[in-house]
């Protein structure tokens, strides 16, 4: 797609025959080649660079195709982090991963730049949603024998995301199915080693709680106690050893009880 003065031929014919996107810019950072993978890859972009081929990104700068946050223009600005390797992310759309390197000949003199664009969009958004997923099924809230009742197992080690997960997860349940009693279920919980988690958690309660929820908790292990002891939280719980005496304290608050069926 370009003159062959810059390289020798033989290294355009080597480039081409990669299933990597290859891209080669002049010294001054224009764009003077790209091998038939990136080719191919360009035809997702030409309504966004108002072309109809290619071949009409060639001499334009490479700046062109970064937004201005790009970490890309920090690296060429400073000239001398080569090779240099980062994730981007362009137009709020694509995410690529890219290594920038310079050519040179065999007296050190300057090329031009070799570029290689791996397009990881698809890949990247299959994770997103497998991730999405993970968080649907290690975040579970469920509803109970009691309309107005949730319960909510807390499975496994808890960090920022996951609390921020369960927050949003938990007050949109809330409100969907106006609950009077949110019942948390401990006993599938790592034990709490940041006091950060610990205090994210009462404030979930807490916020619950403004909403007009009661909360009651079950299932506290001695390492769980332990390390709420420790923290010295400011919250009074409401607590069970299981989760079953839980929701029959809530039936009871409702005016329920269990009984056994009597034969007739």
């Amino acid at each position: 797609m370009a003159s062959e003065s810059h390289f020798h031929s033989e290294t355009y014919h080597v480039l081409n025959s990669l299933t990597d996107n290859v891209f080669l810019a002049d010294p001054e950072l224009r764009l003077i080649w790209m091998n038939e993978a990136a080719e191919e890859l360009m035809k997702d972009f030409y309504e966004l660079f108002s072309i109809t081929s290619a071949a009409e990104l060639l001499g334009r700068r490479v700046s062109d195709l970064h937004p201005s946050h790009s970490s890309y223009h920090h690296v060429m600005a400073k000239g001398d982090i080569f090779p240099h390797e980062t994730r981007i992310k362009l137009f709020d759309k694509y995410i690529a991963n890219i290594v920038v390197n310079k050519l040179t000949d065999d007296q050190g003199q300057l090329l031009g730049y070799i570029l290689f664009w791996q397009d990881i969009t698809k890949q990247e958004e299959a994770r997103d949603l497998d991730q999405k997923l993970i968080d649907e099924l290690s975040t579970p809230i469920l509803p109970s024998v009691l309309q107005n009742t949730l319960f909510v197992p807390l499975l496994g080690t808890f960090n920022e995301k996951r609390i921020d997960h369960l927050t949003h997860k938990l007050l949109q349940e809330v409100l969907k199915n106006n609950a009077d009693y949110i019942v948390f279920d401990m006993s599938g919980m790592v034990v709490i080693d940041n006091e950060d988690i610990a205090e994210r958690l009462y404030q979930v309660v807490e916020t619950v709680t403004l909403m007009g929820a009661k909360v009651f908790f079950a299932g506290f292990l001695k390492e769980h106690v332990k390390k709420f002891v420790k923290f010295n939280t400011k919250y009074k719980l409401s607590t069970f050893p299981h989760y079953r005496q839980a929701i029959q304290h809530v039936m009871s608050l409702e005016g329920y009880e269990i009984v056994r069926k009597t034969d007739h």
